[in-house]
């Protein structure tokens, strides 16, 4: 009699590890941090060396601002002259003034061609500020002073209507305020904090204006050219914007608006 077949024992496959992704590449370092400031590995801002960067500034300017304790009575000591002492809250501008600079002048050296001259470092290490320290804080105050101005004309295009709109209306505001009403809108504008509501208070001055027919309407698009003919009826203006022409053509439209900013309120011309 035949024996049946054995069956042998059924085995598992081998157990394989799951395919393992490469690691991935870090961040790389962004323009505005500092070398020593990046961790390459982690692909992120070394927090710990930037605060004890900053910790190290406070301790230096705390150092430079604490007077040297007095000799004891009968006590020999040598008395420089007295330096131009800094309190702890001292400003940038007073730090400068405290080296024997000009603010004004430092920023625009600073500006026109990206270092400062040996004197003027030389004048601020002496007051406790190391090149590289200062070449820092510029740097950093250069991003902050772009990236603050890119703000402001955003917000000042965006409440006139557009930047042409808004080159239109400070070139009428040049010419319709007075010197000091000037730089008191020029500062405003250039703060964050006040740029929307100058802008309007500039859009309101505009409009009165307008009415009573001593300005143009603000229109988006090049300053008025040479010889553009102004729209004398209200009828003109309608006839213009019912056109084919101006509604299909860049150029007529253009045109259209050349001429409208040439002309009074259109509320205030004839019908016909």
């Amino acid at each position: 009699m035949a024996e049946d077949p054995v069956t042998p024992p059924a085995v598992d496959p081998p157990v394989t590890d799951p395919p393992v992704d490469p690691p991935a590449t870090p961040p790389a370092r962004p323009d505005w941090c500092e070398e020593k400031f990046w961790d390459a590995e982690k692909g992120a801002v070394n927090a710990e060396a930037l605060a004890q960067s900053h910790k190290d500034a406070r301790r230096r300017i705390t150092e430079l601002t604490t007077p040297p304790p007095k000799p004891a009575a009968g006590e020999l000591a040598v008395t420089p002259a007295p330096p131009t002492t800094l309190s702890a809250d001292a400003g940038v501008d007073q730090v400068i003034v405290a080296a024997g600079l000009d603010p004004a002048a430092l920023g625009q050296q600073w500006a026109e061609k990206g270092t400062l001259d040996q004197e003027a470092y030389q004048k601020l290490e002496a007051v406790g500020y190391p090149p590289g320290v200062v070449n820092q804080f510029l740097e950093l105050t250069a991003r902050d002073q772009k990236h603050r101005s890119a703000q402001v004309n955003s917000t000042a295009e965006a409440a006139a209507g557009g930047k042409d709109k808004l080159a239109n209306l400070l070139a009428w505001a040049g010419a319709a305020v007075s010197p000091e009403e000037a730089a008191l809108f020029t500062a405003d504008i250039n703060n964050p904090l006040k740029t929307k509501d100058t802008v309007n208070a500039l859009l309101a001055r505009h409009a009165e204006a307008v009415k009573a027919g001593k300005a143009n309407v603000l229109i988006e698009g090049e300053g008025v050219a040479a010889g553009v003919e102004p729209y004398t009826t209200q009828a003109q203006i309608i006839a213009a914007e019912n056109s084919n022409e101006v509604r299909t053509d860049p150029k007529a439209r253009a045109a259209h608006n050349q001429r409208l900013m040439a002309s009074p309120d259109p509320a205030t011309l004839p019908r016909r």
